[in-house]
């Protein structure tokens, strides 16, 4: 019912044996409890797995060591280390909706406001932008321009705090799902 995660990572580092608690349940009971822990489970974004690759550099791993934990290239972590050194979430999540290319993200992070044309316009150049992830560019530095290199900074939404209502939404939503 419970840990299905643990399971597969454990067998991803070929353990034979997984620390488990059984119990007596009825059908109704174990389906209850995979659905709470469903509901419960947080999925994981894109600015969570930056923020640990940045945890991760920060504890002193090397960008090899954490390219294999993650399972990603060594050449987008060093990148995704970069962009969040510069504090660029909202260039991360662009890079990750394939709105631009990682290498134009880091441009973008790494220049000052005048040369961020400079850097568009060396990209349309060399072909790495064109068309309409040239334009999704465009629109991507107006707003970080205006509202911030956070994902969520200067929007005017505040995060719904976790009441017995939200909880009852999640609840429901995940129940119809």
């Amino acid at each position: 019912v419970c840990g299905e995660g643990r399971l597969e990572a454990y067998k991803a580092l070929g353990q034979t044996e997984v620390p488990a608690l059984i119990i007596e349940a009825t059908r109704e009971e174990l389906l209850l409890m995979s659905l709470a822990e469903n509901i419960a489970r947080k999925s994981r974004t894109t600015l969570d797995m930056a923020r640990e690759i940045a945890a991760m550099k920060e504890r002193g791993y090397k960008p090899a060591e954490i390219a294999k934990k993650v399972d990603l290239d060594v050449a987008y972590v060093n990148g995704i280390i970069r962009l969040m050194k510069h504090g660029e979430e909202r260039l991360i999540i662009a890079v990750e909706r394939r709105q631009i290319p990682l290498s134009v993200g880091i441009a973008i992070a790494e220049s000052s406001d005048q040369d961020v044309q400079n850097a568009m316009a060396e990209a349309y150049e060399n072909g790495q932008l064109r068309g309409q992830a040239l334009l999704s560019a465009r629109r991507l530095v107006e707003k970080r321009k205006s509202r911030g290199k956070g994902w969520r900074s200067s929007s005017g939404v505040k995060s719904e705090s976790v009441t017995a209502n939200t909880l009852l939404k999640a609840y429901k939503k995940e129940a119809s799902r």
